[in-house]
């Protein structure tokens, strides 16, 4: 199943649509494979089924379309789509919505719920999902678990008129009770007045991670005057009411405070939260800045890990490694593995021992980290196992996928959060699994059979997963474990990392190589490095097939042996370290070859260029060559042996 956001003024999807609405799409009938779903697949989430009558809910006020879209805006959803989180400027698409505020809606089993309502003696005005901006500031553009995985907990921000600030507050969906959470503990003091900033929440919304600049609980050390300095609070749902929060970050420092700029992420039961503060919170760490600075020379901002009560130094990153806590997560390049134990992030700071300074500029390179909680060790995936200084590129300066400045030299990457636009983030690749496979792109060989010189995506694994051991050619005793290219390597087309399944059995990457006999022309493609397992077995490679014998040199064999003219054979003058058997784990690419139905298209629209008889004469002939059979077979796809 998929959701689906229109664009534009109404088209319906469904006879059951009556105005512009988001909609379920269902590709199989009743979740069967061998059921393809070919009438009634799309179900509107809004409709005149679920709304009151006479309710007006697919444009705006004056007739018009948003940005691109009309009606209802979908938020997001609960993995099965059991539940969906839905956005409506019209204030009654339920007899509980609140006239005056934005609309934010829960659909199950085809009802909504307004969602935004405030617990009792507060008034709402402007109140909107966690990251929807609000008048009086905008917090965080996405919502990491906004929605819990079962669709019970939402959690919004709002606007109340009391004290004219941005609360959060969390709606139960099955007792229709809303809780705010930014609260001062009991016997605290105060209401509350500044704005809370959320960071994230555990997979059922039990704990809620976020930002404020004032003292919530007793021992809170955040700075409301400017400069201000957040802390971060957890609220623990288990915990009795009244002593719920829990701030994470006191500065036992005097005179000090936290100044906790971001969390970069949390383990889906939030026993491990990694966050970047100025402040010094663990033994090693000293006050810094976390902001940028273009060159890199000032104080630097702290990574910290926070775990079982204390809070653990892992480095301190430069200025110029802003994006690793940019409050944009479309800016971020750094991710926890699910289960908290893993963190990947990039800096131009020699964190491992390693030169990291550019062999060709001598400007310090990005490069990619990876953290290990449970052995507390820090590693450069992306550094080159001989030694060798990297060999990176300048990143090219782009306003609309600004990461870094103009001037930061890059020698491997990974990806930031996927956006939809300026504004929205929807989703991050899954390029850090729980077993610590790392993927990511390198400008720098790292292996022997990488040649070509320019981007390849590589893959890190830690000693004892997959296939990686000691013995290995691609191990490496400084990083503990095995970098080798998933792409080419030898291509003259660069590879880009897409993403991945979960524990990086798929590796999926773009790029305009012909890496299978079925990529036959010079547009992108996304390729499938496929790991065979027992349970998840490859197909037998395609054959090769040759191009067509249509002219006299065409139809000639290759002379053998090769003359003299063409000089020595490569292997005869190769000098270096030899065939490098390359890991099991990775074995083949897939890609998907033309069906009847893309061939026929493509003759179809050939024949556009004809006219008369001479077109139609086209057509038939492309009809009757490729056009589907009732004795036709549909043919598996085709894969092939990197």
């Amino acid at each position: 199943m998929g959701a689906v956001q229109p664009f534009g003024s109404f088209t319906a999807l469904s006879p059951q649509a009556t105005e512009s609405t988001p909609y379920l799409h269902t590709d199989y009938v009743n979740g069967d494979p061998g059921q393809l779903c070919r009438t009634g697949c799309f179900t509107p989430f809004v409709s005149a089924a679920n709304v009151p009558a006479n309710t007006v809910f697919g444009e705006e006020p004056n007739g018009t379309c948003g940005h691109f879209e009309c009606g209802p805006y979908f938020l997001g959803a609960s993995p099965d789509l059991s539940h969906v989180l839905l956005r409506s400027s019209a204030p009654d698409l339920t007899p509980t919505a609140t006239e005056g505020s934005e609309g934010l809606y829960e659909w199950s089993g085809g009802k909504l719920e307004f969602v935004n309502l405030l617990p009792p003696g507060e008034v709402n005005e402007h109140g909107g999902p966690v990251g929807f901006p609000t008048f009086s500031g905008e917090p965080n553009k996405v919502s990491r678990h906004m929605l819990s995985n079962d669709g019970s907990h939402v959690i919004w921000l709002g606007y109340t008129l009391q004290n004219h600030a941005n609360h959060l507050y969390v709606r139960d969906t099955a007792s229709q009770e809303t809780t705010r959470i930014d609260l001062p503990n009991a016997g605290v003091g105060g209401e509350g007045s500044s704005e809370a900033v959320y960071m994230t929440a555990t997979s059922d919304a039990s704990r809620i991670f976020f930002l404020d600049v004032e003292r919530l609980t007793a021992d809170s050390t955040a700075k409301d005057t400017y400069p201000e300095e957040p802390d971060l609070y957890e609220y623990d749902f288990s915990a009795p009411v009244g002593s719920r929060l829990t701030d994470l970050t006191v500065d036992n420092n005097p005179g000090e405070s936290a100044g906790v700029k971001q969390v970069i992420g949390a383990s889906e039961d939030g026993s491990y939260v990694y966050f970047a503060a100025s402040g010094a919170l663990a033994p090693g760490a000293r006050p810094g800045y976390c902001g940028f600075e273009e060159g890199g020379e000032g104080p630097l901002c702290n990574l910290y890990l926070r775990h079982d009560g204390t809070t653990r130094l892992i480095a301190g990153l430069s200025a110029e490694d802003y994006p690793d806590w940019a409050t944009a997560l479309y800016n971020m390049p750094a991710r926890v593995s699910p289960n908290g134990r893993w963190l990947a992030f990039m800096s131009n700071r020699d964190l491992t021992g390693y030169d990291t300074r550019d062999a060709r500029s001598g400007r310090p390179d990005e490069e990619v980290y990876l953290y290990d909680a449970a052995a507390n060790k820090l590693t450069c995936a992306s550094c080159n196992p001989t030694g060798a200084r990297p060999a990176g590129l300048e990143f090219g300066h782009d306003h609309e996928q600004q990461v870094f400045t103009a001037n930061t030299w890059i020698a491997a990457d990974v990806p930031p959060w996927t956006r939809f636009d300026l504004t929205e983030v929807n989703y991050q690749s899954r390029y850090l699994s729980d077993s610590g496979r790392l993927l990511f792109n390198s400008h720098d060989g790292l292996a022997p059979q990488d040649v070509n010189g320019i981007q390849d995506v590589y893959e890190w694994e830690p000693a004892g997963v997959g296939d990686c051991t000691a013995s290995q050619a691609t191990f490496s005793e400084k990083s503990g474990g095995c970098a080798a290219p998933i792409s080419s390597g030898t291509s003259n087309e660069e590879s880009t990392f897409l993403d991945a399944s979960e524990a990086g059995g798929n590796v999926f990457f773009l790029t305009t190589a012909k890496l299978l006999g079925q990529d036959f022309d010079n547009a992108a493609d996304i390729y499938d490095a496929r790991e065979c397992t027992g349970t998840s077995t490859c197909f037998a490679p395609a054959p090769a097939e040759p191009p067509p014998c249509n002219t006299g040199d065409s139809c000639k064999p290759s002379p053998s042996p090769q003359p003299e003219l063409f000089g020595s054979p490569a292997s005869a003058t190769f000098a270096g370290v030899g065939n490098v058997t390359a890991p099991a784990s990775r074995t083949t690419l897939q890609a998907k070859g033309l069906t009847r139905a893309q061939r026929l298209s493509r003759a179809l629209k050939a024949c556009r260029r004809e006219r008369g008889a001479r077109r139609r004469g086209c057509e038939r002939k492309a009809r009757s060559r490729y056009g589907m059979k009732q004795s036709h077979k549909v043919k598996t796809t085709k894969r092939g042996r990197r």
